[in-house]
């Protein structure tokens, strides 16, 4: 017996309610009697996760084993990475796991590095910062 899409989804639903911190809803991507759907191409799944409780994003295309996307999922995935969403593929709940797990590597990694480009704060000289008495930052000597 061929395993469905619906069956994938729905484990992966299943599974995520094993996961603190993660909430996963389906999206439904069919248009209403009469009505073209507004959102064809937006994936099938999409997640919320908290990671060191900073909300993240997370959007599932569900496929069986070798299906492919349509262009308007091709689309939507670029939209979604064109600024740094995350979007995956899967077709089963241990792509849906991996995906989750590559997500926080690369947070762990984010963290860890300055925003100011500089790496990460083991790798350089602390700098300290004061304050004036009107309130001005400057660096501490």
């Amino acid at each position: 017996m061929e395993i469905k899409e619906t069956d994938i989804q729905r484990s992966i639903l299943d599974w995520s309610k094993l996961i603190d911190g993660l909430n996963v809803f389906r999206v439904n991507v069919v248009g209403i009697r009469g009505r073209k759907a507004t959102n064809t191409g937006m994936a099938d799944l999409i997640g919320q996760y908290s990671f060191a409780g900073i909300p993240i994003l997370i959007w599932w295309e569900v496929k069986k084993p070798k299906g492919k996307q349509s262009e308007t999922q091709k689309d939507f995935e670029k939209l979604v990475k064109k600024d740094g969403g995350y979007y995956f593929i899967v077709s089963s709940i241990q792509d849906a796991q991996d995906a989750l797990s590559a997500i926080e590597t690369e947070l762990q990694r984010k963290i860890s590095t300055s925003f100011l480009g500089r790496g990460s704060s083991s790798q350089r000289a602390r700098t300290d910062y004061i304050r004036d008495g009107k309130g001005n930052l400057s660096e501490a000597l």
